[in-house]
């Protein structure tokens, strides 16, 4: 006999960094840094906006850039 496993549930998660009045795709966060999937600038000590939405739910974190990023950046820290 076949052992039964437990279906686990499908679960959409995306993104979305709000910072001075744009919108970016966040492609990963990982603890206090995350990935954004396109290139931009964002000046150092910037507040801004994190929308993490998991099944359609959505979480809204204000959180703080303190080195900001640059086109030459791949990961963003926040706090």
């Amino acid at each position: 006999m076949m052992p039964t496993h437990n279906k686990i549930p499908a679960v959409n998660i995306a993104g979305r960094l709000v910072v001075n009045g744009k919108t970016l795709l966040v492609g990963q966060i990982v603890e206090n840094s995350l990935v954004l999937l396109e290139p931009c600038e964002i000046p150092p000590k910037t507040e801004a906006r994190l929308i993490v939405t998991v099944s359609g739910r959505d979480k809204v974190y204000d959180i703080f850039l303190p080195h900001g990023f640059s086109v030459d950046s791949e990961v963003v820290d926040f706090y």
